[in-house]
């Protein structure tokens, strides 16, 4: 499959946060300078605020000075999804003293992340709604630890809105490799991916 998004930018700092984003969500890439040739199987063209003018390609990206780089990529990946919204977002939470977290959209792996304090999770889930636009949220953790998984629970009832669907899930079978992969998946990453493609108990609907 051709490579889709380009980083272009003379900006060293900008090139090294998208490049850094990028990697850790296993999206694979092309470096060009501005001025080069951009190959047909573009899609998307990541640069810098100062730099955007420079390019006429019909998707281009820009990167703001202190801004949130991980919300340019979620920009771009919708863009290579040709969508503008999902029917239903999951946020799979795998608990434990290392938390797990996955966001799937209509059930293709958009975000993964690992967080220690369930303050951190609320936070990335308040960011996964300001980013992807659904008709439906469902938040499916994990019950393999009852004192980890009751805490996130709590977290949750208390700080997102009432409409977010709410399900406890069975973690056996979590490990076994996820559906519907668009991108390797690590170890680590399995059981919250799992969790979140898996119907569990409704706590709040």
């Amino acid at each position: 499959m051709a490579t889709e998004i380009a980083i272009s930018t003379l900006f060293g700092k900008v090139y090294f946060l998208l490049v850094d984003e990028l990697k850790r969500r296993h999206l694979p890439f092309i470096s060009l300078k501005p001025g080069d040739p951009i190959p047909v199987s573009i899609k998307v063209v990541l640069t810098s605020q100062e730099e955007v003018k420079l390019f006429t390609h019909v998707n281009v990206l820009a990167y703001t000075e202190r801004a949130d780089p991980s919300a340019v990529v979620d920009m771009a990946t919708m863009i290579l999804l040709s969508k503008s919204s999902f029917r239903e977002l999951s946020i799979g939470i795998d608990p434990g003293k290392t938390i797990g977290v996955a966001l799937l959209g209509d059930g293709i792996i958009l975000r993964t992340e690992k967080r220690r304090r369930a303050e951190e999770v609320i936070a990335d889930i308040s960011r996964f709604l300001r980013s992807f636009k659904a008709d439906k949220l469902v938040i499916r953790v994990g019950n393999g630890s009852t004192e980890y998984h009751r805490h996130i629970i709590k977290k949750i009832e208390d700080n997102l809105p009432r409409d977010v669907v709410l399900e406890l899930v069975d973690e056996k079978g979590t490990n076994r490799t996820p559906k519907n992969r668009s991108r390797p998946i690590s170890l680590d990453e399995k059981p919250a991916i799992r969790i979140a493609e898996k119907r569990g108990k409704t706590l709040r609907s």
